[in-house]
């Protein structure tokens, strides 16, 4: 179930993607079999993605981190 949301609500604070990411992940682990082998596949769509405008480096940076954490 999805929860509707106000994007001016969440503000710029940088922590707000990577936590939605990871409980993107959680709730696919619960839901979905084949949920390791299609996170593996995200971690390695993005490993192998090289933005290149600012805003897309900066979405980089911030994602970076879920890796080390799941």
């Amino acid at each position: 179930m999805f929860k509707s949301f106000d994007i001016k609500k969440l503000g710029l604070n940088p922590f707000n993607l990577p936590w939605c990411v990871r409980g993107l992940f959680f709730e696919i682990t619960k839901h979905l079999p084949s949920a390791e082998e299609e996170i593996q596949f995200v971690f390695k769509e993005f490993d192998e993605w090289n933005p290149e405008s600012k805003v897309l480096k900066d979405v980089k940076y911030r994602l970076n981190g879920i890796k080390s954490k799941l």
